[in-house]
């Protein structure tokens, strides 16, 4: 078995397992729930309007001021979490070197386990680890790329963070749509609230088939659970603002 047949099937394999992916495949989380938190918490805002009987007008100024505080504070927290984690790994990096030096018998073995369990022959998985092993950082990187079921980590924080806001304010803003028809007077008679769930609707089962696609589950079923958990949380919303409605006479 040569090298470059050897390197041939680990890539096959590879692309199989999904180890690779795009560079929109890298903040794929971020956009996801930062389009799902913008529109589902700017909808309850709309729905919790609409329920309190309150006007257009009304739902436009709660639900743009809604809309870039929470982007911020979301693209905010996307941030000093993803730091975090990057602080976390390289601490762990650092360590897991220091133990390689210690006791290289000991990681070879893990790597050895790595590819046996992936279905490589016993030659295959040889030839792997005594190339890969050769460099200790390529093989401590590997093992952590392997423990953390194969989710590429290396992402920059301001990226995922930029990634998260723009998310959050383009999907965000789709339930207003509608109230800004009506507000602005551009002459299109629409029903603000009927309008406002079926853009939601449609955006929400498009950002779930979005989201089964890049954590390959089934898209339908990932689409619908996103309908779901939106209506949910607009009838929650929708409820206590006309049960709430009562104050805004007093």
């Amino acid at each position: 078995l040569s090298s470059s047949s050897a390197a041939s099937d680990v890539y096959k394999r590879q692309v199989k397992m999904g180890i690779f992916e795009t560079e929109i495949g890298k903040y794929i989380r971020s956009i996801v729930y930062g389009g799902t938190d913008g529109i589902i918490s700017i909808f309850g805002v709309v729905c919790g309007c609409y329920g309190a009987n309150l006007g257009a007008a009304v739902i436009l100024i709660l639900g743009f001021s809604n809309l870039l505080s929470e982007a911020i504070s979301m693209g905010v927290s996307d941030f000093l979490s993803q730091t975090s984690d990057s602080d976390m790994k390289e601490s762990e990096y650092l360590e897991k070197m220091k133990g390689f030096e210690a006791n290289p018998a000991l990681y070879k073995n893990k790597l050895r386990d790595v590819f046996s369990k992936r279905g490589f022959s016993p030659k295959e998985t040889d030839l792997l680890v005594n190339t890969i092993s050769t460099n200790s950082q390529t093989m401590v990187e590997f093992l952590m790329f392997d423990e953390d079921n194969h989710e590429d980590t290396a992402h920059s924080p301001t990226k995922s963070a930029l990634y998260t806001f723009l998310s959050f304010n383009f999907f965000g803003v789709v339930p207003l749509v509608a109230d800004a028809f009506i507000t602005l007077g551009l002459g299109i008679k629409v029903d603000g609230f009927f309008s406002a769930c079926l853009l939601t609707g449609a955006t929400l089962f498009i950002l779930g088939a979005l989201r089964g696609k890049y954590t390959r589950k089934n898209k339908l079923q990932t689409a619908i659970e996103m309908v779901a958990i939106g209506g949910f949380a607009a009838i929650v919303a929708y409820v206590i603002g006309y049960a709430l409605s009562g104050l805004k006479d007093e």
